[in-house]
């Protein structure tokens, strides 16, 4: 699979999977900051707490965290 196509398939995970999937995808390191930031505002719970424990993650997205 390409880059071109892993990070579609990650996109389409952030925006219609379920909040397992979201919160599987919120850990990887390798996401673009920009995925990271979309799922810092997720509903659920588990799916920031992902991004939080993800060192990948951008800096900004520190207060929508908390």
């Amino acid at each position: 699979m390409s880059a071109a196509d892993e990070l579609a398939r990650a996109k389409s995970v952030a925006v219609a999977g379920d909040e397992a999937a979201r919160a599987v995808l919120a850990a990887r390191r390798d996401l673009p900051p920009e995925l990271l930031y979309f799922l810092a505002n997720d509903k659920a719970a588990p799916v920031r707490q992902a991004v939080a424990g993800n060192e990948r993650a951008p800096p900004h997205v520190a207060p929508l965290l908390r």
